[in-house]
């Protein structure tokens, strides 16, 4: 049994039947982030091989950096699991995101920071934006990408237990970045921290994902500039508004051959 699952024994009852079973669950643990010798944030997560990403792709969908640059260096201590970042901020800025922050609830503990003054960079660029720019592929490729995406994971069909993200290159429609985790924030950060440390060129992907969409997913996205998110699940009325604002294509319920388009309606072209 690897890292991510661990074997346990149930009862599984069926109408009056019961049977003694062994059943595969997931392994939950908890990382924490410091960031110059203060405790950011610990987040509940999937046991993985994919904590570093996880740790940088929340420092970047945060806006707390702009990019790579701004991680002067980092210590990685898997036994607790800890990251330990010693970032180019100032202490100005390091007080702002311990304090000012919104904790939202839901699977994974999603916190979205008010102070984005020194937000990424792209979180500028699409606020500027005055409309949609043409969708980067035939749309006619969605259901084929969504059922290569769910397919992908193979955690999930053994445990029901984890949500997934993907990032897909839209010139090749072609997915680049994969993960699970028991949260749908954590998964998107994972794929985001991934992509950035391999210097993949974000604003030229889309996102797959199979939570639901709500505001502070949508933040994460606005900051990192991807132009289309797509979910196998709904979005809130705050998403779907800031989707609109930053000229983001969202689309969801994305299940067999049907989808919904929230977002976009006149730009998006005919399938």
């Amino acid at each position: 049994m690897d890292d991510q699952k661990r074997l346990t024994e149930i009862i599984k009852v069926k109408g009056n039947e019961k049977h003694l079973l062994t059943d595969v669950v997931i392994r939950e643990t908890t990382l924490t982030l410091i960031v110059n010798g203060y405790k950011l944030v610990s987040l509940a997560c999937l046991s993985d091989d994919k904590l570093i990403e996880l740790g940088f792709g929340y420092l970047l969908s945060a806006g707390i950096i702009s990019n790579l640059k701004g991680v002067k260096k980092y210590i990685f201590q898997p036994s607790l699991p800890c990251i330990r970042f010693q970032l180019d901020i100032t202490d100005t800025r390091l007080l702002d995101v311990l304090t000012e922050s919104t904790k939202v609830s839901g699977c994974g503990g999603g916190i979205t920071y008010r102070n984005t003054k020194n937000n990424h960079q792209f979180n500028q660029q699409d606020k500027a934006k005055k409309k949609f720019d043409s969708f980067p592929f035939d749309p006619y490729l969605i259901p084929d990408l969504m059922l290569n995406f769910q397919n992908h994971s193979q955690l999930f069909i053994k445990t029901g237990g984890v949500h997934s993200a993907a990032l897909v290159d839209n010139k090749k429609v072609k997915i680049i970045e994969f993960a699970n985790d028991i949260g749908r924030h954590n998964a998107v950060d994972k794929v985001i921290g991934s992509a950035i440390r391999k210097n993949y060129i974000i604003s030229e992907c889309s996102l797959l994902t199979t939570g639901r969409v709500s505001f502070e997913i949508m933040h994460k996205i606005t900051i990192m500039g991807i132009p289309v998110l797509i979910s196998h699940s709904a979005p809130t009325s705050k998403a779907i508004s800031i989707a609109y604002q930053s000229k983001i294509f969202l689309i969801g319920f994305a299940r067999g051959n049907r989808y919904n388009v929230y977002t976009g309606l006149d730009e998006f072209p005919q399938v």
